[in-house]
């Protein structure tokens, strides 16, 4: 038989079968659920079409997982794409995540690689020549915590997505701009997840979204209707949720009071930002009074002493004079309510409406401020915490102690199932 001569394309790509390509996924984020979520999935796209994962630079392709909600953020990438250079890294380079889209700006003065954004991942698959594509691809469910975080069984969740993108602009915020606005994840796909986990024994589900209370606006059903679907198909299941608007705190009040009351909902996250009625109309979160806001907190943890209830505050926002930040401090220091204190200091991103206002406040004051109210917070902030239980708590570590992380054997598979199959 003669031999068959094989040339261009073809012995490219038989020999990415023969000898499997390396790669090296980095991530600035280990924090944010929904990033955790998106660069386990990129391990599993990566291992699902044959190449080899490593945690050094000598690789065939190097590829960045960049979060863009801060500043903070976009300096990791800036000291990673340095070591790169230093290491005399000359293979492939891709940055997807939010971070293409954030900070655009700062790429267009020069970035020798691919940015890939969000959704975009079919430009991935041409690259990589995928037979898997990104997108056919059930995400990873399972977030694995830092490395010396002991789980206990009953202790174990599974996160869901529920929707991506979100229903507000925040002046503050240009991660709108990477997801867009709210698009609910279909109903049979999330059974199809939730149903899986079931089978695999988790009892705790984390849903989570850029605002996960405002699933279903754009689909005619509320985040309520789908929870309480969930607990009739699964009644043992129990529900934590990640980010939500403050709106939904005070519309959903007596409906999450009624779940909590079942032992359905263990834990919430609040986008609280502030305690100043003038800051939160500058930043673009005004129409609710915070009196009514945490009135809502209040009959929640009244009626719900066992909630775990986590809110994110902003420090030097622009606008926040020394007296406006004293009484935020004056607030946490005997409020008894709120369990978990995510606090940042304010970040200038370019393209964010807020960067451009008045009344800037100098990074050294917002620096002092953020450390100010990490004393007041005591333990209700992680800064201060040796023991970690919350999920937020499990990667903080991580992310705080050093500038990136090497993304490696960070999928747990969930068992297959059909839809439906569990439903009771």
């Amino acid at each position: 038989m003669p031999a068959v001569e094989i040339r261009g394309e073809q012995e490219a790509e038989l020999s990415s079968v023969l000898v499997p390509r390396t790669v090296a996924i980095i991530t600035n984020n280990t924090n944010c659920e929904r990033h955790v979520q998106y660069y386990s999935t990129l391990e599993k796209y990566f291992m699902a079409n044959n190449w080899i994962i490593s945690d050094t630079f000598d690789v065939d392709m190097v590829v960045i997982s960049g979060c863009g909600f801060h500043n903070m953020m976009l300096e990791k990438v800036k000291k990673l794409l340095g070591d790169l250079d230093e290491a005399n890294f000359a293979g492939e380079l891709v940055m997807t995540g939010c971070i293409p889209t954030t900070h655009a700006a700062e790429w267009k003065k020069g970035f020798r690689g691919t940015l890939v954004q969000l959704s975009g991942e079919a430009s991935l698959d041409e690259i990589i020549k995928a037979q898997v594509p990104f997108k056919k691809l059930q995400p990873v469910n399972i977030l694995k915590p830092h490395h010396d975080t002991i789980v206990r069984e009953e202790d174990r969740i599974l996160h869901v997505k529920v929707a991506d993108g979100c229903i507000r602009k925040c002046t503050f915020c240009v991660i709108h701009k990477a997801k867009g606005k709210i698009r609910s994840i279909p109903a049979a796909d999330l059974y199809r997840q939730i149903d899986a986990g079931v089978a695999a024994g988790y009892k705790t589900i984390f849903l989570m979204g850029e605002d996960t209370f405002a699933y279903g606006t754009d689909v005619g059903t509320t985040i309520i209707e789908f929870v309480e679907e969930i607990a009739a198909r699964h009644p043992q299941l129990k529900f934590q949720f990640g980010n939500l608007d403050h709106r939904w705190l005070v519309e959903y009040t007596d409906a999450i009071i009624s779940m909590c009351n079942r032992g359905l909902v263990q834990q919430l996250h609040v986008g609280m930002q502030h305690n100043n009625d003038e800051l939160l109309v500058r930043m673009g979160r005004g129409g609710i009074p915070f009196s009514r806001i945490y009135e809502a907190v209040v009959r929640l943890k009244q009626a719900c002493p066992e909630l775990y209830l986590g809110v994110d505050i902003i420090v030097g926002f622009p606008g926040e004079t020394e007296a406006m930040f004293n009484d935020l401090q004056a607030f946490f220091k005997d409020e008894p309510y709120i369990d978990n204190v995510q606090h940042n200091g304010y970040s200038a991103i370019s393209g964010a409406p807020a960067a451009e206002f008045e009344a800037q406040v100098q990074p050294a004051e917002i620096a002092a401020r953020w450390y100010r109210l990490t004393r007041t917070l005591k333990k209700r902030t992680a800064f201060n915490r040796e023991s970690r239980n919350s999920n937020f708590d499990l990667t903080f570590r991580e992310t705080r102690d050093i500038d990136y992380l090497f993304v490696k054997n960070s999928v747990v598979e969930l068992p297959s199932i059909e839809p439906g199959a569990l439903k009771q």
